[in-house]
């Protein structure tokens, strides 16, 4: 893979995790993979070219998408022994159905995120959330499914993808919504009692790589007295600290009549884990004072191995 497909590939997982988030990322780039895989037909010593040159270029994305790297490693692994002992359409049928396993597996991690947070919402509830990706948006649609939606959420209005999508989802089942700009979002500060917010990746050095503005958010809120709910299932732990995980830059010029300035900007944020009041996993809530060196592990009690 050259330089500039690698740099295309970097911009659109960068463009979709900016607007459907890494819950919906992580399986449709597996899918994309086992479409890959369907339709490739060279010698068997291709597949894992293709694979490897795509694995590469993925681990170089900025941010890194952790939670695809660690299945793509834990398919490679379980992959290899295959390469030299079958012909090569009984490796594509392997490999397609080990993907799916880990998007099974990824799926299955996720969902059950959504059943645990439903027992952090409770009735009389006025909740901010903040370029909502899936899985906080799926807990207040599934709470509203089991329940009359007796809550109340403000959607900040700041991505202009995330948040439409938001708020149609709220409408859709009925759930009580007001979209507030985020620069307005002093004036109801005390009118919420919690924050819902999700994560691309949990780091060791207790950093939280999260949307832009989630850290200008979530320290408002800490000052408020607003409790914050971070989740995130064990796959979006990493080992590698915050500076590692390739945050993407951006510098650039602004110019007007009168005068031009340089401008640097980031793609995500980079948030305290102390800002967070509660995290929760698959497995329930997490003492968020017990992160170390070997952080995710001790997290998840039932780690996959990378």
């Amino acid at each position: 893979m050259i330089g500039q497909e690698r740099e295309t590939l970097n911009e659109l997982l960068l463009y979709h995790s900016h607007t459907i988030g890494a819950a919906r990322l992580t399986p449709l780039a597996l899918d994309a993979l086992v479409q890959a895989f369907k339709e490739l037909k060279p010698t068997r010593a291709d597949l894992m070219v293709l694979f490897e040159e795509v694995r590469e270029a993925i681990r170089d994305s900025r941010p890194k998408p952790i939670p695809l790297i660690r299945l793509l490693r834990l398919f490679e692994r379980e992959f290899l022994p295959f390469t030299e002992t079958v012909d090569f359409e009984e490796q594509r049928a392997i490999a397609i159905r080990m993907l799916e396993d880990k998007k099974a597996i990824y799926l299955q991690k996720r969902d059950l995120v959504t059943l645990q947070g439903l027992e952090h919402l409770e009735d009389g509830d006025s909740i901010i959330v903040h370029s909502a990706g899936s899985v906080v948006t799926n807990i207040l649609v599934e709470a509203s499914r089991q329940r009359d939606p007796n809550f109340m959420v403000f959607v900040l209005q700041l991505d202009p993808v995330r948040t439409p999508r938001v708020a149609a989802a709220l409408e859709e089942a009925g759930i009580p919504n007001l979209i507030v700009p985020v620069h307005d979002l002093c004036h109801y500060q005390g009118q919420a009692n919690k924050i819902f917010v999700g994560a691309l990746t949990i780091t060791p050095d207790r950093k939280v790589v999260a949307p832009v503005g989630t850290a200008n958010v979530l320290s408002i809120c800490h000052v408020a007295g607003v409790r914050s709910y971070l989740f995130a299932n064990t796959l979006h732990y990493s080992l590698g600290i915050a500076r590692t995980q390739q945050i993407d830059r951006t510098d650039f010029e602004l110019a007007d009549p009168t005068t031009s300035f340089s401008v640097t900007s980031h793609s995500h944020d980079l948030v305290d884990l102390p800002l967070i009041d509660t995290i929760v996993n698959e497995y329930g809530v997490v003492p968020a004072d017990i992160l170390g060196p070997d952080g995710r592990r001790i997290l998840d009690p039932h780690p996959l191995t990378d």
